[in-house]
């Protein structure tokens, strides 16, 4: 994958034409392609600047953040992507992350909102699912499980959910 990727990468760094400002953040990212000491989130936060207005740019970079265990940095880039972009996705992430930092008062706000905005798919279920499991309101997690599983009767991951929510019940 590495040799595949680098392929890319070569034709992105050999490029001369016109470039908007974030082709040029991109092209300076690989420039440093494989380089261990490279601020990678230096140049995400030029892509925001950028482009501020981009909002499924900085559900990226905020999904960037979190994931990279930067959450301090990504959830307020999430925020602006929920909130501004009214992106389903950046609520999803931004429960994620309170639940990563114990704020489960937030994080039942954030699902509540991506359940709101993605009510018929089946990903706001089973996050809200996954909220309930963590609280130990069994119940509540097995019914939003259900409702995933309903919305995406193909993967059978969510009828597995619900069957281990009413399991805990007992």
């Amino acid at each position: 994958k590495m040799e595949e990727s680098k392929v890319y990468v070569d034709k992105v760094k050999a490029y001369e034409g016109e470039m908007s400002e974030g082709e040029k953040i991109v092209k300076d990212i690989c420039s440093h392609f494989g380089e261990e000491n490279f601020d990678l989130s230096a140049a995400m936060e030029k892509l925001v600047e950028a482009y501020p207005e981009d909002y499924k740019l900085q559900l990226i970079v905020g999904a960037f953040y979190l994931y990279g265990n930067t959450p301090e940095k990504g959830m307020p880039v999430l925020k602006t992507a929920a909130e501004k972009g009214k992106l389903p996705g950046a609520y999803n992430m931004l429960g994620y992350g309170y639940m990563g930092q114990g704020n489960m008062e937030m994080a039942k706000a954030q699902f509540e909102a991506y359940t709101s905005a993605a009510p018929n798919h089946y990903n706001s279920h089973d996050s809200m699912g996954d909220f309930y499991m963590a609280n130990k309101q069994y119940k509540e997690a097995a019914e939003q499980f259900e409702m995933a599983a309903k919305l995406n009767p193909d993967l059978p991951l969510h009828a597995e959910k619900a069957q281990k929510a009413k399991e805990m019940m007992e």
